[in-house]
């Protein structure tokens, strides 16, 4: 089963929905949920924490983290350092 999430924040009545190609001419269930703020921050750390765990970690070495949360250089310099 692939899986597709997006959140939208502050979503008003109409969503436009940008598939990946795995996902067009396929029949497809939406299903829409409110999302908990604290959700949505566990759902981020887990999405960054998955994302840097898949990538070359020699890469992260160049990667402007100014703009980023203290918690998210954290986890990026452990990943680092993986």
């Amino acid at each position: 089963m692939q899986a597709f999430r997006q959140i939208y924040d502050n979503a008003n009545h109409n969503l436009q929905i940008t598939l990946p190609d795995e996902l067009l001419h396929r029949k497809l269930e939406v299903i829409i949920l409110p999302l908990e703020e604290d959700k949505q921050a566990q759902t981020a750390t887990q999405a960054l924490k998955d994302f840097l765990a898949s990538k070359d970690t020699e890469a992260l070495t160049d990667l402007d983290t100014s703009i980023f949360s203290q918690d998210r250089k954290h986890d990026i310099g452990r990943a680092i350092d993986l």
